[in-house]
C-alpha cells in the first residue's frame, strides 16, 4: 500500500468534512486538491501530509511512514546542532597590551567583535591570541590566531605564551635539569630567532596552545588583538 493509499482508507474511515470545507479548513486547497491527492494523481509531499494528518486526526507515519522518518532525522539533527551551539564557548581576543597590563582575562562583554566561538573542553580561563612575528614560522604565520588554555602547566614540546622582559613571546617549550635546577627553554622554529632561556631572563608561561586557526579574514579584521588597554 503506498502513502495515497494509505490517506484514502484513512480519509474514508475518518473524515467529517467535505473534500472542499477539508481542503479550505486545513488550507490544502480546493476540493479538487483534495480529490486528486485521495486519488493519487497529485503526489504527496510532507507539508500536504502534515496538513491531512491534523485534519483526519492521525499520525504522519499513518499516511506516510518514510515521511515520518523524514521528520525524526530532521528533528535530531536539531536537538544535534542545538546542544553543539549551547557546548560552545565564547572565547576573548587578547592582544599583546592587555597580556601585559592585566593578570586575569575578561569573562564578560564578549561578542562577535572581541572573541570568537570554540566548542572546545576547556576552563573559563582560556583565550586566543594573534601571531605577529615570523618567529615560529614554518609552523605558524603572523595572523594565525591562536587559542590557549592558561593556568595549565607547560610539557616539554608543548607550544606556549610567555611574558618575558616586558615583552609577548610564543615559543616551543623545552626543559632541562642542570646542576638539579630546571632550566626552561622557549625555543624557535625559526632559527633566525633566539632562544630565550630562564636562566638570564625572568618567564612566566601565560598559556599552553590547544587550537590553530588559520583564516584570512580573521588575520586581517583581528590583527593586534582586540582587548588591547
Amino acid at each position: 500500500m503506498n502513502d495515497n493509499e494509505r490517506l484514502r482508507k484513512i480519509w474514508q474511515e475518518s473524515h467529517k468534512y467535505s473534500q472542499r470545507e477539508f481542503g479550505e479548513k486545513f488550507g490544502i486547497g480546493t476540493g479538487a486538491a483534495v480529490s486528486n491527492y485521495l486519488l493519487g494523481r497529485i503526489p504527496l509531499n510532507l507539508n500536504v501530509v502534515i496538513k491531512f494528518a491534523k485534519g483526519l486526526g492521525c499520525k504522519i507515519e499513518d499516511i506516510s511512514p518514510s515521511m515520518a522518518l523524514l521528520v525524526q532525522s530532521a528533528e535530531k539533527l536539531t536537538t544535534r546542532v542545538e546542544r553543539t551551539e549551547s557546548s560552545q564557548s565564547r572565547i576573548p581576543i587578547l592582544s599583546d597590551d592587555y597580556l601585559l597590563a592585566h593578570a586575569t582575562i575578561p569573562k564578560y562583554q564578549r561578542s562577535d567583535s572581541n572573541s570568537i566561538i570554540s566548542s572546545l573542553t576547556l576552563s573559563d580561563d582560556q583565550f586566543a591570541w594573534i601571531v605577529s612575528d615570523q618567529s615560529m614560522t614554518p609552523d605558524f604565520f603572523p595572523g594565525d590566531l591562536l587559542l590557549f588554555i592558561s593556568g595549565s602547566s607547560a610539557n616539554p614540546g608543548s607550544f606556549v605564551l610567555s611574558k618575558v622582559d616586558g615583552g609577548i613571546v610564543f615559543r616551543k617549550y623545552t626543559e632541562q635539569s642542570v646542576e638539579n635546577k630546571l632550566i626552561v627553554n622557549l625555543k624557535p622554529l625559526n632559527p633566525d630567532y633566539p632562544t630565550i632561556s630562564n636562566r638570564s631572563k625572568e618567564i612566566e608561561i601565560l598559556g599552553v596552545l590547544k587550537e590553530l586557526r588559520r583564516n584570512f579574514t580573521i588575520r586581517k579584521t583581528h590583527r593586534g588583538g582586540v582587548f588591547d588597554n
